[in-house]
């Protein structure tokens, strides 16, 4: 039993972070959406400013193997849009986004697709 109160209460500490990553991405113009009890790649979906983000929120980044950022990666790249792949970490109060860059030219130009 204490091992579901534990459980229980790092989802609430995880769920908090995304709603406050979700809240700095909607500060900045993007529409965003939640995929509560996410066990995907990507925790929010934000769109604008001409580009998709994938969002993964994590409160320690050391929480995140390269096997999983790399399948993050993987995905935004697959798509024919301009996607990025992001990690949302926390240290101490601040959110730390690093986005990892995008090929999206390289396809367009590689599949002869005007962007």
């Amino acid at each position: 039993m204490k091992k579901q109160k534990f459980n229980r209460f790092l989802y609430g500490i995880g769920r908090a972070f995304e709603y406050r990553c979700k809240k700095h991405f909607e500060k900045q113009g993007y529409w965003v959406m939640r995929s509560s009890g996410s066990h995907g790649q990507a925790d929010l979906l934000a769109i604008g400013r001409g580009e998709i983000l994938l969002i993964q929120c994590t409160t320690n980044e050391k929480m995140k193997s390269e096997k999983e950022i790399k399948a993050l990666k993987d995905l935004a790249k697959s798509m024919a849009l301009p996607c990025f792949a992001v990690l949302a970490t926390r240290k101490g109060r601040n959110i730390i986004i690093k986005r990892y860059p995008n090929h999206y030219k390289e396809f367009c130009e590689k599949e002869q697709l005007i962007p």
